[in-house]
C-alpha cells in the first residue's frame, strides 16, 4: 500500500515537474498568470515530495522492526494497550506488578508497533529529522563522539627490497559530548465526558497533539540551538561558506555554484548531501535561470523517482531556518551524516488522575530527552550562506 502511494505521488511530480520547466525558461516573457501558476504548483510538488520523504522513512522502519528481535521491557506492547492506558489508566495485568500506574511513577514508553506512526509525525515537523543522522541510546548519560582530521596526512612509496624504517604520525583525536536535555509537549487536560465518549479516537487525537508539539520545539533546537543549555543547531555549529556577494535582495545563478563548490568533493559526493533552506528561499531558487544557456538552476524529480534537485543535489525545506533577508543565514548545505540527533531511546506518554481531580479532568504529556551536534573536526562538513547586511 505504501509503495503504490510513493509511485502515484512520483508520478504526479514528474507530471508538475515538466510543467513548471516550461514555464521557467520563458524567462523574462512569462506573466503574472504563469508566475502565479508556477507557485501553485511549487507548493503541490513540495507536499508531494515531503510526503514521499515520510512514506520512505516509514518504510524503513518497519523493515528495521521486522528484523530486530523483540526485547522484554517495561512497555506497553501493542496499540490496544497503549489506548486502555489514556483512556483509563490502567496497565493489562501483567504490567500492573512490574511498574506502578499511580502519578509520579515516570509513564510508559509507546509500544513498537506505534513508534512508526510517532517518528512519522516526527518527520512531518521540519527538516531536521529528515536530514540529520539519528542515533538512540537506551541511557541519558553523556556520549561521548570522537573525531578525527587525517586528511594532512598521506601515505607514501617503499621499495621493495631493502631495510626501512618507516616514519608514523600520531593520530590526532577530538570528542564532541552529548547530553540528554528534556523537552515536553506541556500538558493537556481533558474531561472524563470526554475520554469516555468512545465514539471519538482519543489514542489518534493525543498522539498526534503531543508529538506535533514536541516535533516543533525540536525541529527549532536542531536547527537554531545555541548548544549551552539546548541542543547546539545546524546553523550555529556549520562554518560560513566565506561566499560574501550575497545581498539580502537577489541570489544568481553563478553564486550558487560558488556556494555549492565551498563544500569538500568528499562530502558533495555523500548520499546525505542536501540543500536545507526555508520554503520562501526554495521558491527564488526555483527561479533562477542561467543568464547564458537558459538552464534552470532548479530539476524537477525525474521518473525514476528521484527528488527534485538543485545543481543535482537534494533539498529540504526547513521552515526554521531564516527566511532570504540582511545580514541572515538562510541556506545551509552539506553532508547531513555529519549533524547527530542522539535520542535517548523512550519517548514517554504520562497520564495524571489525581492533579485535576477537583474539575474531574485527566492530564497527558509527552516527554523526550534528545541532543544535537554537528561533528566536524576541521573539514567543515556543514556550510551556511549570509546575506550583507544591505
Amino acid at each position: 500500500m505504501i509503495s503504490k502511494q510513493i509511485q502515484e505521488l512520483r508520478d504526479k511530480n514528474v507530471a508538475l515537474g515538466s510543467q513548471m520547466t516550461e514555464i521557467v525558461t520563458k524567462g523574462l516573457s512569462r506573466s503574472q498568470e504563469d508566475n502565479d501558476k508556477f507557485d501553485n504548483m511549487s507548493k503541490d510538488y513540495d507536499a508531494n515530495e515531503a510526503e514521499i520523504r515520510r512514506l520512505e522513512r516509514v518504510q524503513e522502519i518497519e523493515a528495521r522492526e521486522a528484523k530486530e528481535p523483540v526485547k522484554e521491557v517495561k512497555e506497553l506492547t501493542s496499540k490496544e494497550e497503549f489506548r486502555n492506558y489514556l483512556l483509563t489508566g490502567k496497565m493489562p495485568e501483567k504490567r500492573a506488578a512490574q511498574q506502578s500506574t499511580t502519578v509520579g511513577s515516570g509513564g510508559y514508553t509507546i509500544p513498537t508497533d506505534l513508534f512508526p506512526e510517532i517518528e512519522k509525525a516526527l518527520l512531518a515537523y521540519g527538516g531536521m529529522w529528515q536530514a540529520a543522522r539519528v542515533v538512540a541510546t537506551d541511557g541519558g548519560g553523556t556520549l561521548n563522539w570522537p573525531m578525527v582530521n587525517d586528511t594532512s596526512n598521506v601515505g607514501y612509496f617503499i621499495a621493495e627490497a631493502g631495510n626501512h624504517e618507516t616514519s608514523a604520525t600520531a593520530i590526532t583525536t577530538q570528542q564532541k559530548q552529548f547530553g540528554a536535555y528534556k523537552y515536553t509537549s506541556g500538558l493537556i487536560r481533558v474531561s472524563s465526558e470526554l475520554l469516555q465518549d468512545s465514539a471519538f479516537d482519543w489514542e489518534m487525537f493525543l498522539r498526534d497533539v503531543l508529538t506535533e508539539r514536541v516535533a516543533r520545539a525540536l525541529n527549532t533546537a536542531f536547527t537554531t540551538g545555541a548548544g549551552t543549555t539546548v541542543p547546539e543547531g545546524v546553523v550555529i555549529g556549520a562554518t560560513n561558506s566565506g561566499v560574501t556577494s550575497v545581498t539580502s535582495a537577489a541570489l544568481t545563478y553563478a553564486q550558487v555554484v560558488d556556494i555549492f563548490h565551498t563544500i569538500d568533493p568528499l562530502y558533495r559526493d555523500s548520499s546525505k548531501f542536501y540543500w536545507m533552506m526555508n520554503d520562501s528561499t526554495i521558491k527564488m531558487m526555483r527561479k533562477i535561470t542561467d543568464s547564458t544557456t537558459g538552464r534552470p538552476l532548479w530539476e524537477p524529480a525525474m521518473a525514476d523517482g528521484n527528488p527534485g534537485t538543485i545543481l543535482g543535489k537534494p533539498y529540504i525545506i526547513n521552515q526554521a531556518v531564516a527566511a532570504f533577508g540582511s545580514s541572515a543565514k538562510s541556506i545551509v548545505l552539506g553532508d547531513f551524516s555529519k549533524y547527530i540527533i542522539r535520542l535517548v531511546k523512550d519517548i514517554q506518554f504520562k497520564r495524571t488522575d489525581e492533579r485535576f481531580i477537583d474539575t474531574d479532568e485527566v492530564g497527558f504529556v509527552c516527554i523526550a530527552r534528545v541532543d544535537g551536534k554537528v561533528l566536524d573536526a576541521g573539514t567543515n562538513p556543514l556550510k551556511y550562506v549570509q546575506q550583507q547586511s544591505t
